[in-house]
């Protein structure tokens, strides 16, 4: 398995994501590129290198994003995609759903410059005809016509000030309601949209409220919904449901707690990821139950 690289170099950080950036390497190794870039010193330029993807999970791309967003402005930051002149369809797929699924927006607005590297050390930044073609090979992603809500990075702090969680979610959902409506029978479609109302409510209030200490520090939380078929819909010709095995088999090699079993007896499904780069509940319980054994990056938690 390839594994997250990070380098300093003078004043650089250089990070290059593996052939397959998902779940597992995430796990192993991003919580301590987080500690290290929420306390970095004398360093004015970042890059991450993703021209090797051929596969990127949602909730390690969204993760890295927030990360980049907390970064002072003041910083360069640039992701690096491989030129069209050496893209295989693998790394065409994964770039198709960057774009099509929001990631490179929610890039953008998190200030880093999208750029294209060419294998002679020449580059340019990312353009509109860029995004046209990436959009144009959506009908070879392994998942198709699956946005339900593109990938995004939350402020909560600026989207719940003047309102509530709730609102924010009965707007988001209202936002959603054709492509949802449109992709689920009428009979169970309310049922379907209390559920993803309730999680949501639940699992943002619980940032809001306990991912971040500081009563003045941002509270940034992933969000990225998608719809999915499963093996048992009979609509799946015989080669794509061989194609789209393989690629459930990887998946549950990288993420083992995947209940394999429900993709494979369901006609179609929702997944919804939501993340934050908060203290986690471990933590919390250690401020709670002994709280000067706990060092924040401003000192000690009172």
């Amino acid at each position: 398995m390839n594994r997250i690289s990070y380098e300093k170099i003078n004043k650089s950080v250089l990070i290059t994501l593996p052939d397959e950036y998902r779940n597992q390497v995430w796990g192993l190794d991003f919580g301590a590129i987080q500690d290290d870039l929420q306390s970095l010193h004398d360093v004015n330029h970042i890059e991450v290198n993703a021209s090797h993807c051929v596969w990127i999970d949602p909730l390690p791309m969204l993760s890295l994003i927030i990360e980049l967003q907390k970064l002072p402005e003041t910083l360069t930051k640039r992701f690096y995609i491989r030129d069209e002149a050496e893209r295989n369809l693998d790394q065409l797929r994964v770039l198709s759903f960057l774009e099509k699924e929001g990631f490179l927006e929610a890039l953008t607005q998190a200030g880093v410059q999208i750029y294209i590297k060419y294998s002679d050390g020449k580059e340019r930044l990312f353009d509109d005809t860029d995004r046209k073609q990436f959009i144009e090979f959506e009908n070879y992603l392994r998942y198709l016509d699956s946005t339900i809500l593109t990938a995004r990075v939350l402020n909560l702090s600026e989207y719940i000030k003047d309102s509530s969680t709730e609102d924010f979610v009965d707007a988001t959902l209202e936002s959603i309601g054709f492509k949802l409506s449109s992709r689920i029978s009428a009979n169970v479609e309310a049922e379907v949209y209390n559920k993803i109302g309730l999680f949501l409510k639940e699992t943002l209030d619980n940032i809001y409220e306990h991912a971040y200490l500081g009563s003045h520090e941002p509270k940034y939380a992933g969000l990225y919904i998608r719809y999915r078929k499963g093996l048992a819909d009979n609509s799946i010709d015989a080669e794509t449901r061989r194609e789209l095995k393989k690629v459930i088999d990887k998946e549950h090699h990288a993420s083992p707690t995947l209940r394999r079993q429900f993709i494979d007896n369901v006609n179609s499904f929702l997944e919804i990821f939501v993340i934050d780069s908060g203290i986690g509940l471990t933590r919390i319980l250690m401020v709670k139950t002994s709280p000067r054994m706990v060092s924040g990056p401003h000192g000690e938690i009172q």
